[in-house]
């Protein structure tokens, strides 16, 4: 008859016998990539795992502090300091995307121009910088800076500008440090990379589901 073997009891843990526990296992840690969404901007570092052959240049839909945005893959370099957590690409763009993107982008300096308009028209003590369609119309963001030390209200021109267009409007203040060094050759040259990546004959698919710039008159 064989002879069984007693069962663990509680006695038995490491705690109780003093034996060396075994360290829990890291989690995996994130594939980071960098993106930029300007042509000279920012790197912001994404994690990437799932996207296993993203290489520099491919374009991407990821979330920031503005919404979604399409930005481009710049390095597949960690950051060189330690920060996180990361958020994830949500997918790759599409021709779509880029269309969309395009036209949108064609679009800002006519925003800019009108809310430079309405803020005069408002005398708020501001500059207008710069305006950023999201890559899909839905946001509208105008960067403005002041020189007032008080903070500026500009409710009263986010609410003028809702009138001009469907998108949600936001502002955001910058210092002067932070302008553009060149607003619309920073454009063009963003245009122009979109452009390049565009597949030939793929239009913009605009229809009633999707924001418009302007209301009816």
């Amino acid at each position: 008859m064989e002879s069984r073997s007693p069962e663990p009891s509680m006695f038995d843990a490491p705690e109780w016998t003093g034996a060396p526990t075994s360290p829990p296992p890291e989690p995996p840690q994130p594939r980071l990539v960098g993106v930029r969404f300007q042509r000279a901007g920012k790197i912001y570092h994404y994690d990437a795992q799932g996207f296993d052959n993203l290489k520099v240049g491919d374009w991407v839909i990821v979330d920031t502090a503005r919404g979604k945005q399409m930005g481009q893959v710049a390095t597949l370099k960690p950051p060189k300091e330690k920060g996180g957590p990361y958020k994830r690409i949500e997918r790759r763009a599409t021709g779509r995307d880029m269309a969309m993107r395009h036209y949108y982008a064609s679009k800002e300096l006519e925003a800019l121009i009108a809310c430079r308009a309405e803020s005069a028209a408002l005398n708020l003590p501001i500059k207008i910088v710069r305006a950023e369609y999201s890559f899909d119309g839905q946001t509208l963001t105008f960067l403005y800076s002041t020189d007032e030390e008080e903070r500026v209200e500009v409710a009263p021109l986010r609410e003028a500008m809702s009138r001009l267009y469907r998108a949600r409007i936001e502002t955001r203040q910058i210092s002067r440090a932070k302008w553009p060094r060149s607003s619309a050759a920073s454009a063009l040259r963003h245009r122009g990379a979109l452009l390049l990546a565009l597949p030939h004959r793929v239009q913009p698919d605009l229809d009633a589901s999707t924001p418009r710039n302007r209301t009816s008159a």
